[in-house]
């Protein structure tokens, strides 16, 4: 697991990760991808963000230091 937020780092913010997040669309009731992954280390606010709308299958936009869009 990455110790800094991997979203933040995207835009070359260095957050700490304080918040697991269970990637691609989360792991739904499945026990064996709650436990293995795929991880994301972020920061709670990322999270709250844009972890809970990915989950949800919503487009998040983020953007790097120069405010071009990443993606």
């Amino acid at each position: 697991m990455q110790p800094l937020c991997e979203y933040c780092l995207q835009s070359e913010i260095v957050e700490p990760a304080t918040v697991v997040h269970h990637g691609e669309g989360g792991h739904k009731g499945n026990e064996h991808k709650f436990w293995t992954g795929p991880f994301v280390s972020l920061c709670k606010p990322c999270h709250d963000r844009d972890g809970q709308r990915e989950d949800l299958g919503q487009t998040v936009i983020r953007f790097d230091a120069e405010g071009w869009p990443i993606g």
